[in-house]
């Protein structure tokens, strides 16, 4: 769960009232709330879209709204579930990286909220609150659960504005439940709560729900998780029985938190069962930890099919956020730039590996700097040829665009190891328009066919990066962001992705996580595979 992903809705009722309640954003570009929260919009007059656009109002964080119609997408009132799906355009910050229960937890779990209730309007500055509890194991069926808040409202009106926030579990990466109502317990406040579970797999809700969030898209993601336990299946079956078996007993023993793994030590499926808990329950910081610190105590063999079960972890589970931030802007703006801000190239290079679904590859430089590097990266330039401001701002900007290509040019004939091609650049005053569009397009088709070439090599299926660190200022940036859109529009295969220096305390988190990755990463070329891809 991400705190500034918690978004609060307001609507506009017949009986002029104002409606409110909160909302988060189950898969992009679709919010879940309560269906009570929304139902009784007004609809929007004079729409001429077969959405059902409402007077519905979502923001974020400090108050910044939702841009654009708001429309419910499905709601659950007729076959008497309280959830319902709006469906707008959310910005690439707000687009969500969580996992979505499918099957109802065994045993007793933790689970957290945060909500927009009428208590945290009157205690807390932003308004948001935050709650958390417990939960015991339901059925397949049952239509709601009661999640027992330890740390809640304590009386109803207090609750008030809170219906429609989501549950989470499991450190707070898994969508559990969306809650729905407060109830007065025995001993304590309970809130009353619809499994994501149930909707997706009862047989009144799964077809019209599933529709209504795009679940095919997010499945995609989960057959690529499938493979990946497959995958590392294979690979923990290539080590040391000795290895082996120490991995799965230190699972059952130090990584269960008391709970049943389903690992049989020795057992037929040992593998198989370990590479589901280590892909499915541990965080991809601890799991990468873990293994690398095997790393340093295995022979050469071992040492090597560790690595490889890290780069394949680290592409499924790390920053899963910016991966599906990724996809969507890729998917709405089908060409242009695509932002997605990093600290490190490491960072850069995982998160791209994600996106195309394959393990990491790195390079690490011969030079004494020992930078790692992604292997299909290319290096842009800090700042684009502007040309001279008396000529038109199309020619200043298709001057723009042929400088970066250039740049680019050069940086492949860099990955690929040829000769640094020469360029004779016109002098500006004899510029033809004519000509500097079609000497673009030149340089567009080179860059392609480079792009080609590389994608039937050894790397197939990867798409090329370019890493670049865009201006602070707002005007140079918005310029910089015209001409890598204009880029786009030639070579739709290529993204861009943001080396950032931002060390707010709004990023300092993702930084940390970015850095502790990248140390993971060198320490497989310091313990022997020096020089080489990974």
């Amino acid at each position: 769960m991400d705190p500034k992903l918690v978004c609060k809705i307001l609507t506009s009722t017949m009986e002029g009232k104002t409606g409110r309640g909160t909302g988060y954003p189950i898969t992009p570009n679709r919010i879940i709330t309560a269906a009570h929260v929304v139902d009784d919009a007004i609809s929007v007059e004079g729409d001429d879209s077969d959405a059902d656009v409402r007077h519905i109002k979502i923001s974020f964080g400090d108050g910044e709204e939702v841009e654009g119609p708001v429309a419910i997408e499905w709601s659950g009132t007729n076959v008497g579930v309280d959830v319902a799906v709006l469906r707008c355009q959310l910005k690439a910050e707000w687009q969500p990286g969580h996992e979505l229960l499918t099957e109802p937890p065994q045993g007793v779990s933790t689970w957290y909220a945060r909500c927009y209730t009428g208590f945290g309007k009157s205690t807390r500055d932003d308004g948001q609150d935050a709650y958390s509890g417990t939960l015991v194991t339901f059925r397949d069926d049952a239509p709601t659960v009661t999640l027992e808040c330890h740390d809640g409202p304590q009386l109803s009106g207090q609750w008030g504005g809170g219906s429609g926030s989501v549950a989470f579990m499991n450190s707070a990466s898994l969508a559990l439940a969306v809650i729905t109502d407060y109830q007065s317990g025995r001993e304590q406040p309970q809130l009353i709560a619809v499994p994501l579970s149930y909707l997706l797999k009862a047989d009144k809700t799964r077809e019209y729900f599933c529709k209504a969030i795009d679940f095919a898209a997010y499945q995609q993601r989960e057959d690529y998780r499938d493979q990946c336990v497959e995958m590392i299946a294979g690979l923990l079956n290539r080590l040391s029985e000795d290895l082996k078996m120490q991995i799965a007993e230190e699972m059952n023993e130090d990584f269960s938190n008391g709970k049943d793994t389903g690992i049989v030590p020795g057992g037929r499926n040992c593998a198989e069962q370990t590479a589901a808990y280590i892909v499915n329950h541990l965080e991809v910081m601890e799991a990468a930890g873990y293994l690398s610190y095997r790393t340093e105590y295995a022979g050469e063999h071992d040492a090597a099919t560790l690595h490889e079960i890290v780069d394949h972890l680290l592409s499924l589970n790390f920053a899963p956020s910016a991966v599906r931030r990724l996809h969507a802007q890729v998917i709405h703006n089908r060409f242009g730039f695509v932002e997605n801000e990093v600290a490190t190239r490491t960072a850069a290079e995982i998160i791209m590996a994600g996106y195309d679904r394959k393990p990491a590859k790195f390079v690490m430089l011969p030079d004494e700097r020992r930078s790692i590097q992604g292997s299909p990266a290319l290096n842009a330039h800090p700042a684009p040829e502007q040309g001279v401001s008396a000529l038109t701002v199309e020619v200043t900007l298709l001057l723009a665009v042929r400088g970066e290509m250039l740049g680019l040019l050069s940086e492949t004939d860099r990955v690929f190891g040829r000769p640094a091609r020469a360029v004779q650049r016109p002098e500006v005053d004899t510029i033809d328009l004519g000509a500097l569009k079609q000497e673009i397009q030149n340089y567009a088709g080179q860059l392609r066919a480079a792009l080609n070439a590389f994608k039937r090599g050894k790397l197939r299926g990867r798409r090329m990066y370019c890493v670049l660190t865009l201006p602070e200022e707002p005007e140079p940036r918005e310029f910089r962001k015209r001409v890598l859109r204009r880029i786009c529009e030639y070579i739709p295969d290529l993204v861009f992705v943001e080396i950032v220096e931002d060390w707010s305390d709004e990023r300092k988190a993702q930084y940390d996580r970015d850095y502790e990755v990248e140390t993971y990463v060198q320490m497989r070329f310091l313990s022997g595979s020096q020089g080489q891809t990974s």
